[in-house]
């Protein structure tokens, strides 16, 4: 009965933690993906910091952070705001913004494969 108790003390301060993520959610978006994702990943990190006792605790929690930055560069469209706002706008300047843009995306996918299942060991 106690770990029941335990249980639902547990679900509710999670819900609790996540109403802010959960309050603003749409279907019809990514940037509401990128939000899920990237707060979990910003729990994760935290939970490691001050919990972690494994072997590569400062890498994996730098490694989150990164990815982290990455989803925010990439889920607010970062590259592509600050050339917009530049001036002498071509088409040229559009596609050479988009592909970085898309070599920071590619970077990021890049780092969640490649460390995602390590994070957790």
């Amino acid at each position: 009965m106690r770990r029941k108790i335990k249980y639902y003390i547990h679900g509710f301060k999670n819900m609790w933690r996540w109403r802010k993520v959960l309050f603003r959610d749409q279907d019809w978006d990514y940037w509401y993906i990128y939000n899920v994702l990237k707060t979990k990943l910003e729990f994760t990190a935290d939970h490691i910091e001050k919990y972690g006792i494994h072997e590569n605790k400062a890498i994996d929690v730098a490694q989150i952070r990164e990815v982290v930055k990455l989803i925010d560069i990439v889920q607010n469209e970062t590259i592509i705001n600050e050339a917009i706002q530049a001036p002498k706008w071509t088409r040229e300047k559009y596609n050479e913004v988009q592909k970085r843009h898309d070599a920071t995306k590619a970077e990021l996918f890049k780092k969640l494969h490649d460390n995602i299942d390590n994070w957790w060991d």
